[in-house]
């Protein structure tokens, strides 16, 4: 199809959502929500992640200032795909709107328009903004450079591209961080290093677990570059699968051969190109986060037969999977586990960790339980646990001590739920 034909199949759809518009405005106060895309190619790579973004701060503002929403539509378009808003007359949305659009330089590439009324004619407009938008590249009056053509489409188009990766690079780095030191924050933790206690960990200690997340940090966002970048999921794990082996490197540097995070460049790893992944292909609905990470760890479960490690000789002996059978499953104790995290407080972290120490096909339990059965008599033990009852929990962590226990892989799949939980507040995505 050629270019002028693209075109004016975008004014068609164009005016449709105009005329869509019109069938609400008479009875209701309307928000149209859409990505700013320069070029003739409305929905691009980054559109939906904008529109998806401020879809869920618009969805924010509505629950926190208890406004009554009357309904709530999504539509594909060829001028781009967007969200209407429904309210009734008395609710006017206009300030905090524009706010919303200029709060953060990705909010330069959405258009929140607010539609409060029409004509007797038959003819309506947007309310103002007020005060002309700033050009993205030289934060001149933008109109201006668009009339007198003063960037290139591709400077442009490049100009927004960095800033949707600037933003997604800055959140999923921050959840990354954050998810990390609530796991890490944790106490009491049945051996795992605290800030109170190294527990079982004679070789580690709270202030290297903390230094070493930022070692590790910049080559998971790598990896969720990677997802985001490609258009086919095939080639995805051996790609993150070589940032993950210099992720090691690192931090076996950092820590002088300690292995704190080995367990987390691997699980986090493969959910960081998922999450990627699934923003580059946001219209395909269906797929969670975590069924896009059972797609790229189709082939993890060969590598037991490549490697003499522990992990290999638990699978091959006892068939218990570890992380790997883990990933292979497309991550179903992440996804359980994440039930239990609608708020991230003490309790309810606390309660995740016991369903995995339970649920999870440990090997780093196993290694440390020494055989098959005490490995199980543990789980029973958690299976039974009151954690509502702190002298019971405070016991069954002591004892846990001096046996020189530990859950690390727990730990792993624990920090896992958290990220995935802190990344769906910005984003309505399916785990």
């Amino acid at each position: 199809m050629d270019e002028l034909n693209i075109y004016n199949l975008i004014l068609r759809d164009r005016e449709r959502r105009t005329e869509f518009i019109k069938t609400f405005v008479k009875k209701h106060n309307v928000i149209c929500v859409k990505t700013n895309v320069i070029g003739t190619h409305k929905n691009t790579l980054y559109a939906p992640v904008v529109t998806k973004y401020f879809e869920r701060k618009i969805d924010t503002l509505i629950k926190e200032k208890n406004i009554k929403l009357v309904d709530k539509k999504t539509n594909v378009s060829l001028d781009g795909n967007y969200i209407l808003y429904l309210f009734n007359k008395d609710v006017h949305l206009k300030d905090e709107m524009v706010k919303l659009e200029d709060s953060e330089e990705i909010g330069r590439l959405v258009d929140i328009d607010v539609y409060e009324g029409i004509s007797d004619d038959g003819t309506f407009k947007s309310l103002s903004r007020g005060k002309r938008r700033k050009c993205l590249l030289c934060n001149k009056d933008a109109f201006v450079c668009q009339r007198n053509k003063t960037h290139t489409e591709s400077e442009l188009k490049k100009k927004s591209e960095e800033i949707v990766m600037n933003k997604l690079t800055s959140m999923v780095t921050k959840a990354l961080k954050d998810s990390m030191m609530y796991e890490l924050n944790l106490d009491p933790k049945f051996g795992l290093v605290t800030k109170c206690t190294n527990g079982s960990h004679k070789d580690m200690s709270y202030e290297l677990l903390e230094k070493t997340q930022d070692v590790i940090i910049p080559y998971l966002v790598e990896m969720f570059k990677i997802g985001y970048g490609n258009t086919g999921i095939k080639f995805i794990y051996d790609k993150i699968k070589e940032v993950g082996l210099k992720a090691d490197e690192a931090m076996f540097k950092a820590t002088k051969g300690v292995n704190v995070y080995k367990g987390v460049i691997f699980s986090l790893g493969i959910i960081c190109a998922a999450l990627g992944y699934k923003f580059n292909s946001f219209y395909i609905k269906s797929e969670s986060v975590l069924n896009v990470a059972k797609h790229i760890s189709k082939s993890v479960l060969e590598e037991y037969d490549k490697h003499d490690t522990f992990g290999s000789k638990a699978y091959n002996e006892y068939r218990l999977g570890g992380a790997r059978l883990e990933a292979y499953n497309g991550f179903p104790n992440v996804r359980e586990c994440a039930r239990y995290l609608d708020t991230l407080d003490d309790m309810s972290l606390l309660k995740a960790l016991v369903y995995l120490i339970v649920n999870l096909e440990d090997t780093v339990m196993l290694k440390r339980a020494k055989n098959i059965d005490e490995y199980y008599d543990i789980k029973i033990k958690f299976s039974m646990l009151n954690i509502n009852d702190k002298e019971e929990v405070e016991k069954l962590n002591k004892e846990m001590i001096r046996k020189n226990m530990s859950f690390g892989g727990c730990a792993d799949i624990l920090i896992c739920a958290v990220f995935m939980k802190l990344i769906q507040k910005d984003f309505n995505l399916k785990l």
